[in-house]
C-alpha cells in the first residue's frame, strides 16, 4: 500500500496528482494525525470563518453553530467538510483553499475518522 507522501511524488514526477479516490484511506491512517496535520489545515483555511471566537459579523456568512475549534467538532462535522471542502467542485473555503493534493489529503484525514 502507498502512503500519500508516495502518491505526491508520482504526482511530481508524472505531473498527474492523485485524487482523493486514488489514496489508500485504510493503509494511510496512521500517517496524519489532529496534531501533526488536521489542526494546523484547518486553522489555515476554516478557523477563520468556522470558529466560536470569531463574530457573526465575521464569519463571511458561515452558521455560528458550525466551528471547528477542536478535534470532536471537526468530527461532528466530518461528512459536511467532506462534502464542501474536497472533491471536484469544493465550494470552501470561499478564499479559494489549498490545491488538489492539499484536498486530497484533507479527504483523507476526514475519511480516517480525523485521527
Amino acid at each position: 500500500m502507498r502512503s500519500w507522501v508516495e502518491l505526491l511524488l508520482v504526482c511530481v514526477l508524472l505531473t498527474g496528482c492523485p485524487t482523493a479516490e486514488a489514496i489508500d484511506v485504510e493503509g494511510d491512517c496512521a500517517i496524519l494525525t489532529w496534531e501533526n496535520y488536521g489542526k494546523g489545515e484547518l486553522r489555515n483555511w476554516c478557523t477563520g470563518c468556522h470558529s466560536s471566537r470569531v463574530t457573526a459579523a465575521n464569519r463571511n456568512g458561515a452558521p455560528t453553530d458550525v466551528n471547528f475549534d477542536d478535534l470532536q467538532s471537526v468530527r461532528d462535522h466530518r461528512e459536511r467538510i467532506i462534502a464542501r471542502a474536497t472533491g471536484d467542485a469544493p465550494t470552501m473555503p470561499l478564499v479559494g483553499g489549498g490545491d488538489a493534493e492539499d484536498r486530497a489529503r484533507l479527504h483523507q484525514w476526514l475519511e480516517c475518522g480525523a485521527p
